[in-house]
């Protein structure tokens, strides 16, 4: 009882706090949206006034040779003051550096297009639930990002697939204070620098702040799906219906039919196997529907991965063959696994994310804190 009356304070105070020392006046700064193409990426950000704004790009750093577009207001989001450019013509597996001026600002970034259809070989990242708690965000964003600057050569400046749960409401203010806080200089440069693919979560509420700003090619409501070099993943909005019958549910498995990549994931909120419970502070119940809908799905199609959120800890269930990973340590108030529960293999309370890393037949994971301490290693085989 003491624990959580802990926890309870130091979310209040976290409140008071961020809402003391947080700007809402809006504005982002540029960020990466893969749009499913190994030859292009799609760059958004947003002014605070309107401006034209200029976009430059080329393949070393402070060098922006290969293109420059002039950007104005999307047609979309007026009085928004909404910036996008898909930048095309790009080579697979090749980094590029941007930099968007406009405002008397400048702004750089840089990124990886996807690998070739063929490869075999790739790293990507995946985590989620970054919610609510801006520094602990930021410290995640910090362990992300030192993956592909103190290393390079790992080249994990590739992709990173989101659980959801992005701020802590669907209002433009929480997401200007928290997700696109300008003051978090670690997470502003994971955005800048790695394309991010969440799904929808239950704090996004009706979607319409989370479809505007992550502006994927969705096949309806906020469903898709893409292909990263020899990965498949399939983004489903657990908040429009994917009950047997559905639109969502007959496209899933027609998508998951016709892939003939080596692997495949699917990536939503809530997880069917986690630390089930009614205990706000252990965490929610399992979703019944991902259970009933999904997991035969992806016994039948051959999905080796889904990959959750909600629940904010690290839990890893096995189940029929298929890895089912709850990885919402992302910043938001963490939760008290609670240990033993049916096809659950190992849960930690912990701020983490999760790295993988495919070589043909083999996909390995590692589940690491901010800091580099490994929490659960894993490998699947084909």
């Amino acid at each position: 009882m003491f624990k959580r009356k802990l926890w309870l304070f130091s979310l209040i105070v976290s409140a008071v706090l961020l809402a003391a020392a947080c700007d809402d006046s809006g504005g982002k700064n540029p960020y990466l949206i893969y749009t499913g193409s190994n030859t292009a990426m799609k760059v958004m950000w947003q002014m605070t006034a309107t401006n034209t704004c200029t976009l430059e790009w080329g393949t070393q750093e402070g060098i922006y040779t290969l293109g420059k577009v002039t950007t104005t207001e999307n047609s979309s989001s007026t009085n928004q003051h909404i910036h996008s450019y898909t930048i095309s013509g790009l080579q697979p597996g090749t980094k590029y550096y941007y930099r968007a001026m406009g405002g008397g600002l400048t702004r750089t970034g840089s990124f990886y297009t996807a690998p070739a259809a063929d490869a075999t070989d790739v790293n990507f990242l995946a985590f989620g639930d970054t919610r609510s708690a801006t520094t602990t965000h930021d410290q995640v964003c910090a362990g992300v990002i030192s993956n592909f600057t103190d290393d390079p050569e790992t080249n994990y400046q590739t992709l990173a697939i989101g659980v959801g749960d992005i701020a802590f409401d669907g209002l433009e203010a929480t997401w200007n204070k928290e997700f696109f806080n300008k003051s978090l200089t670690n997470a502003q440069a994971f955005l800048a620098s790695v394309p991010f693919t969440p799904p929808m979560g239950n704090h996004e509420y009706d979607g319409k702040t989370f479809k505007k700003y992550f502006a994927f090619p969705y096949v309806a409501n906020r469903y898709w799906s893409y292909d990263y070099g020899p990965v498949h993943v399939v983004i489903v909005d657990q908040y429009a219906s994917y009950s047997p019958g559905s639109a969502q549910y007959n496209w899933i498995e027609q998508d998951l039919a016709k892939s003939t990549k080596t692997w495949k994931i699917i990536a939503l909120h809530e997880p069917g196997w986690s630390c089930a419970s009614s205990d706000l502070f252990e965490g929610h119940a399992n979703n019944t529907s991902v259970q009933n809908y999904i997991q035969p799905l992806c016994v039948k199609y051959g999905v080796s991965l889904v990959i959750a959120g909600h629940n904010h800890y690290y839990a890893r269930a096995e189940v029929g063959g298929v890895t089912h990973l709850t990885t919402a340590g992302g910043g938001a108030p963490l939760y008290s696994p609670r240990i033993g529960e049916p096809n659950v293999v190992i849960a930690i309370e912990s701020l983490h994310y999760c790295k993988f890393e495919v070589r043909g037949d083999e996909l390995f994971c590692e589940a690491v804190t901010p800091e580099g301490t490994i929490l659960d290693s894993f490998n699947i085989s084909k």
